[in-house]
């Protein structure tokens, strides 16, 4: 029986910024000055929000993301600031308040939609129409 082959990508930010990527063949490092946030998209690129800029695969995107605090990737990239929760445009390096949230606090990703805690409950965002369930 042949063993079937899962691909694997680890990534572990330490608290010296240092982000280490494991593929399950490599196991590569880089530095990245005061890094708040690492994500991996679907197509395996990894975002890393440090010192209020934002770089994919270690390329810095044009734009200023100083307010962005989290990340959070599936088929697109997410961002959670002061304001609530982006959109985040790669090519022209803009954000796109899609959820406007002051008390968010967690973010995550799956496919096309982005996930938040706000006062408790779960929001959804992305693919019309936005849904809210109670825990």
């Amino acid at each position: 029986m042949l063993a079937r082959l899962i691909p694997l990508l680890l990534l572990v930010l330490g608290r010296d910024g240092v982000l280490h990527r494991f593929d399950g063949h490599h196991d590569t490092t880089a530095r990245f000055a005061r890094a708040a946030g690492v994500t991996a998209l679907a197509d395996r690129r990894v975002a890393v929000l440090a010192d209020g800029r934002l770089f994919i695969d270690g390329k810095p995107i044009p734009g200023r993301f100083e307010h962005e605090r989290a990340l959070a990737a599936g088929d697109g990239l997410w961002s959670l600031s002061p304001a609530g929760v982006s959109r985040v445009d790669l090519r022209a390096g803009t954000l796109t308040l899609a959820l406007v949230a002051p008390h968010a606090r967690l973010l995550a990703a799956d496919g096309p939609d982005a996930f938040t805690e706000v006062d408790g409950e779960l929001v959804q965002i992305g693919a019309p129409p936005a849904a809210a369930v109670r825990r």
